[in-house]
């Protein structure tokens, strides 16, 4: 199964701001949260995904991303 690492950084100021060249609406939902499991529906404007997350091994964590068909 695949890990996810996370990693989390703290940005000290705006100027990255200037270097964006693309963003992205994303709408999230949890459906499901349990023992540190989480299941999620994630949409965009052309992709939709399903995600199942396991629990947490220090920063690591199994993670299943399968797509859904929106069309």
């Amino acid at each position: 199964m695949p890990v996810e690492i996370e990693r989390k950084f703290l940005l000290a100021g705006t100027a990255w701001r200037g270097l964006v060249t693309q963003s992205l609406h994303i709408t999230d939902g949890l459906l499901i949260q349990s023992e540190g499991r989480k299941l999620r529906v994630r949409l965009t404007d052309d992709r939709a995904t399903l995600t199942f997350k396991g629990r947490r091994d220090g920063f690591a964590r199994e993670e299943v991303e399968l797509p859904l068909d929106i069309h």
